[in-house]
This record gives C-alpha cells, sequence and structure tokens, in this order.
C-alpha cells in the first residue's frame, strides 16, 4: 500500500503545533513525518513536535521528462517523500503547504515519472487536502485574488480547519461555517478550538485524486458567495 499523504495548507506560524497535535491525537507515536517549510540549523536534527518528526524543506523546482514546463515538479519533496518512503520511519505523512503553493505543481511531483520511469505516487499518494482557513481570510469585504484563492483552496478540500480565534461570538463562527459549506457542501468543517478531526478518522475515508480534482471544470466562479458579505460582516 502507498504511503498516505496528508496535505495541509496553512500559513507557518504559532497555530500550526495546535494543527498539527489534533491531527496526530491517538497515532502511534513517533510515526508519523511532515515536511514544513523552513531551514533547519547546520548540524542540528530535524525537530520532533507532538510526536511528529518534523523534516525542514525549501522550494526547488525541478523539470522533468523533456524539460517542459508542464512536468515542473517539486524537487525537493519528491526527493523527501522518497527518503521517508525507503527509511519506513513513518505509517502517515503530513506536507505543509504555504496558501499560495501551486496545488498543480504538488500533484505532478506525483504523478510525472522520473527518468528512470518511476513514478512517485506508486508509493506514497495523496489521500487528503487539509485547508486552513481563519474568519479574517472569509470576511474580507471586497473581491480580491487572495480571497478568490481562499475560496478555491475550499472548494478542493475535504477538510476545512476554522481557526476562529479573534471571533465575536458564536453567530460569526456558525457564518463562517455557513460559507464553507455554500463553497463545498462536502468538506469536514471543524473548528480548531472545540472540535476534532483526527488523521485515524481521515484515514477510513476514501483518498481523493488531487490531480483529478484540479482537472476539472471549476465549480465555483461567481466571485464572492452571497454569504461572505451578507453574514461575516453583520
Amino acid at each position: 500500500m502507498p504511503l498516505p499523504v496528508y496535505i495541509l495548507s496553512c500559513p507557518t506560524g504559532a497555530a500550526l503545533p495546535q494543527i498539527l497535535s489534533q491531527l496526530v491525537r491517538g497515532t502511534a507515536p513517533g510515526r508519523v513525518s511532515a515536511i514544513v517549510p523552513g531551514r533547519r540549523r547546520k548540524k542540528t536534527p530535524d525537530r520532533t513536535r507532538d510526536g511528529v518528526a518534523l523534516i525542514y524543506t525549501r522550494e526547488r523546482m525541478v523539470r522533468m521528462g523533456e524539460g517542459c514546463a508542464c512536468c515542473t515538479v517539486r524537487g525537493d519533496i519528491l526527493q523527501k517523500v522518497r527518503a521517508v518512503v525507503q527509511t519506513g520511519e513513518a505509517d502517515q505523512l503530513i506536507i505543509q503547504l504555504p496558501p499560495a503553493a501551486d496545488l498543480g505543481v504538488l500533484a505532478k511531483t506525483f504523478t510525472v515519472p522520473d527518468l528512470d520511469g518511476a513514478v512517485l505516487a506508486d508509493t506514497a499518494n495523496p489521500h487528503t487536502l487539509i485547508v486552513v482557513v481563519t474568519l479574517a481570510d472569509l470576511g474580507r469585504g471586497r473581491q480580491t485574488a487572495q480571497l478568490l484563492q481562499v475560496f478555491e483552496r475550499i472548494e478542493l478540500a475535504q477538510v476545512v480547519l476554522l481557526d476562529a480565534s479573534g471571533s465575536r461570538g458564536p453567530s460569526e463562527l456558525a457564518a463562517a461555517k455557513q460559507v464553507v459549506h455554500a463553497i463545498n457542501p462536502h468538506a469536514l468543517c471543524v473548528d480548531l478550538a472545540s472540535e476534532a478531526a483526527t488523521l485515524n478518522q481521515l484515514s477510513g475515508h476514501p483518498p481523493f485524486d488531487l490531480d483529478e480534482e484540479l482537472t476539472e471544470p471549476e465549480r465555483f466562479t461567481s466571485g464572492l458567495h452571497p454569504f461572505q458579505s451578507k453574514e461575516l460582516h453583520a
């Protein structure tokens, strides 16, 4: 069976330890690794946080095959995922991506053959896309490229983690969940402060095909959702 890979779209910041801690709750200690953006100090081993082995990486693009742009992949992720698979050090793998990262390039990283014809998806395969969204992300008052990018992420996600810190109360949280449900009624929407979504729970769901999802016609094309302006600014 290929190693299940959970794609976590969220900023690198104070909320990351809480998110990782929640995701790995109930898993076997030391059997989850996470590839996260950043650079570790020289001669300093990768750290472990809440039982998750952190593997730091810096974005490095590589052109496979004939060297055409359509075969551009994340060379750094390709290398690090293969290392995790070869060592057998994890039963589950999390890959954290910044919100603006190109999911298309990540999808190709798993599906484009290397020079030897090997495909990463044969040994490690994306299982779930988890998107972290703040109330501020949803509460912008006008259409912006950043807001539309948030909506596109929600549309693709299987799980949406709502960071409701700084909310004005239950009504604002409920309105945010309403927005998420309107954009993607199939996504599991979880309040980080009071609810849980663990890898053990998600592993029972069928894996999604990231490459196929990205090539489907857009399902959300109307700009701002009416709930966004009507409810969150009430």
